[in-house]
């Protein structure tokens, strides 16, 4: 096959420094071997070596298919979806009724309790009035006094005091009934996350910094990560959106992107700090 030999004459170290594929892995699609390969797998290398060397790989896939019987990768992908497609309409439809009825009963609760503030009940202050003893008509002349000309001025200016004092006490007790709004408690946050937007096929190498899981795609749908763990990715090209919550980064270009996500912060790399991070191992 033309494509064989096409691989042959660049050499398995040459497009191994260029592509990081594995050696072996080369060897094997140069020697038509495919047992080692599962179908993403083996349409991922194809396709990296198409776009790095401009290579018609049409041949290599009819002889995989033609050994094994499949299609093209995406196509099951593809009818899979939409055979899930009733399903997911009526998961989210599920969904959006059981919010409603927790927001209607929320919000209910929240209103029944504004409505009915809890009662507060101002002390009755008990007034005493001011009592004058009867004088002594033994002991005490008939004839006014000036001393109780002097006295009864007194009396009643501790009169009025008293009862200014009582409004006093009334209004300040009325403030304080003033009805208290009540904080809304029952507020959720949605997790962040990472979303993988290619605008074109594009093959990607992922590793979970935290499980140090790697994994490998080539695929122009969306992708949606856990943003909440760290993220260690490389892009075969520049053509890539990357939304993480509400905030989307657009990049632009041809070469390889490296990027790393830390605390749901978003960092570009060059290819000596991907190493640092991933043992001194460039992603293979």
């Amino acid at each position: 096959m033309e494509a064989i030999e096409a691989l042959k004459r660049l050499g398995i170290d040459a497009m191994h420094e260029q592509t990081h594929i594995a050696r072996h892995h080369l060897q094997a699609i140069i020697d038509c071997d495919f047992s080692a390969f599962s179908t993403v797998q083996l349409f991922g290398f194809l396709a990296i070596l198409e776009r790095e060397y401009a290579i018609d790989t049409t041949s290599i896939k009819e002889a995989y298919r033609n050994a094994h019987g499949k299609n093209d990768p995406d196509k099951p992908h593809i009818a899979e979806a939409e055979n899930r497609r009733p399903n997911r309409k009526r998961y989210v439809a599920m969904a959006l009724a059981v919010m409603v009825v927790v927001l209607i009963g929320t919000f209910s609760l929240f209103f029944d309790h504004q409505a009915t503030p809890p009662s507060l009940q101002p002390e009755s202050i008990q007034t005493s009035p001011l009592s004058v003893a009867a004088p002594d008509k033994a002991t005490v002349p008939m004839a006014p006094s000036p001393v109780s000309d002097r006295v009864n001025p007194v009396a009643e200016h501790n009169v009025s005091a008293v009862l200014e004092g009582n409004e006093t006490n009334q209004s300040a007790v009325e403030v304080i009934t003033e009805p208290v709004s009540v904080p809304d408690e029952n507020i959720t946050v949605e997790p962040a996350t990472l979303t993988i937007v290619p605008r074109q096929r594009l093959w990607m190498g992922l590793i979970d910094l935290q499980s140090h899981a790697t994994m490998q795609k080539v695929r122009s749908e969306p992708l949606i990560l856990d943003a909440s763990r760290s993220w260690l990715m490389v892009f075969g090209h520049g053509e890539v959106d990357i939304k993480v919550g509400e905030t989307t980064h657009a990049y632009n270009g041809t070469s390889r992107r490296y990027f790393i996500l830390e605390n749901t912060r978003l960092r570009e790399l060059d290819q000596t700090e991907y190493g640092t991070f991933n043992n001194g191992v460039v992603f293979k």
